[in-house]
């Protein structure tokens, strides 16, 4: 790891061994990977385009469920500004 990036994101640098350094710069980076994502999947939806439904399906769901996660942790940061992340709950309520 090489330095701290953004919340939940990591950085690090790919091997330096030939042919694997251009493949590691490409996944590393999380501005190339969405690029070779974002092909990848409109590429697969004009030749398989129900099962691209699907999975695009399911990573919609995964943001949503990311961005909801991010709203609750604001919310309860500007109304306990002192309180860090909510820890687990426990059983019962």
């Amino acid at each position: 790891m090489d330095c701290p990036g953004a919340p939940a994101e990591l950085n690090e640098s790919p091997r330096e061994e030939p042919g694997r350094k251009t493949a590691g710069e490409l996944i590393s980076c999380p501005f190339c990977l969405s690029v070779w994502l974002v092909t990848t999947l409109t590429g697969a939806r004009a030749v398989r385009p129900e099962a691209t439904r699907t999975v695009t399906g399911a990573l919609t769901a995964l943001t949503v469920s990311d961005a909801l996660q991010y709203g609750v942790l604001h919310a309860v940061r500007a109304r306990r500004p002192w309180a860090g992340p909510p820890g687990p709950r426990a059983h019962g309520g």
